[in-house]
């Protein structure tokens, strides 16, 4: 604990530092380009009624402070150009991205470089986040500090090349070739197409995007559908579903779910936030038990405390269909009961 709470500390006193070299070296507002630092470091403390960890990524541990992880994102936009680079490190970072068992490619989350050829077309090449999914990996970005179970069993990253073009004001596309999913370096020669159409007006942004290829393992096919909907400054909607299809050795393996997500602002940049999910894992990808359907409901909280901290309180309630969830002494059970406390601290944009 005491190792978690000085690495904490060292992480924000660092990163301070780096952010104020950045604000003495930034460029005018009248300059069109420009260089940006920003981050984050997050720490939990996790009591379950399992008395275990959790089973979604990231893993809570149970009845002690853990470490999320430590972010750091480098942006270098010169108008028709430009390049970023996400280093990621901690636990979170080694469950979502240390698939390559590299020394160092393991704490690049992100780093691509784009040019944008015409006012519509941008070009890319490099890794970047995977494109479904409604939640992101930093716990200060979303509205609940856990995950769902559509987060931790959806694709982390993809590396290839793709390209975005602007339709019209509203309608965008974005196309692209990539490696495996989860990898910088390609394992197969087959290369995953992966596709995704988004209408955006004031208040509505919706999408639906696709990634299909071949894996080391077999044949994968993933299909997001994603609305966000703000009805008033203060109310908000979301809605996920998701499914997997994964052929592996002629044998079909798949999972579907569905996320409801609801934000409430209270208060200046604090807000309440509620998720309810349901996940049908057909075959027991994601947890070992097949036919095996899974519920949530989560409710939190997200205060900003002195402009640098976000401290997000939740209780989260999870239940399935069949003995799913560990407990400490290694028996499976239908239902668990948590209370989960996050801390972040952010520097830079957010």
């Amino acid at each position: 604990m005491i190792k978690y709470i000085f690495s904490f500390v060292f992480f924000n006193v660092t990163v301070s530092l780096m952010a104020q070299v950045a604000d003495s070296i930034a460029v005018p507002d009248t300059v069109e380009y420009g260089f940006n630092i920003s981050g984050s470091a997050d720490i939990y403390y996790r009591v379950g009624t399992n008395n275990a960890p959790s089973q979604t990524y990231l893993i809570l541990e149970n009845k002690k402070i853990g470490l999320g992880s430590f972010n750091c994102l480098m942006e270098y936009d010169q108008k028709r150009y430009g390049a970023i680079i996400h280093l990621a490190a901690g636990p979170r970072a080694e469950q979502f991205y240390n698939v390559d068992e590299n020394d160092f490619l393991k704490y690049v989350r992100e780093s691509y470089a784009f040019a944008n050829i015409t006012h519509r077309l941008k070009v890319n090449a490099g890794t970047m986040v995977a494109m479904p999914g409604y939640e992101v990996d930093e716990p200060n970005q979303n509205p609940l500090y856990s995950t769902s179970y559509l987060n931790t069993l959806t694709p982390a990253i993809y590396t290839g090349v793709w390209a975005t073009y602007d339709l019209s004001s509203k309608w965008k596309v974005l196309l692209g070739g990539f490696n495996d999913t989860d990898r910088r370096i390609d394992l197969t020669k087959d290369k995953h197409l992966g596709m995704m159409l988004t209408f955006e007006n004031n208040d509505l942004t919706a999408s639906i995007s696709n990634f299909s290829g071949k894996e080391t393992y077999g044949l994968i096919n993933v299909t997001d559908v994603l609305l966000d909907y703000e009805v008033n400054e203060k109310n908000k909607w979301a809605l996920e579903i998701l499914h997997n299809y994964i052929n592996q050795e002629s044998v079909e393996n798949r999972y579907y779910g569905i996320n409801l997500y609801y934000t409430h602002a209270i208060k200046g940049s604090s807000e309440l936030s509620f998720r309810a999910e349901y996940l049908h894992d057909k075959n027991g990808v994601g947890f070992g038990v097949e036919k095996n359907s899974l519920y949530g409901l989560t409710a939190g909280a997200k205060f900003r405390i002195l402009d640098h901290f976000v401290f997000m309180p939740e209780v989260r309630f999870d239940a399935s269909s069949k003995p799913t969830y560990i407990n400490d002494i290694g028996d499976l059970e239908q239902k668990v009961l948590s209370l989960v406390l996050g801390m972040s601290y952010v520097f830079g944009s957010e």
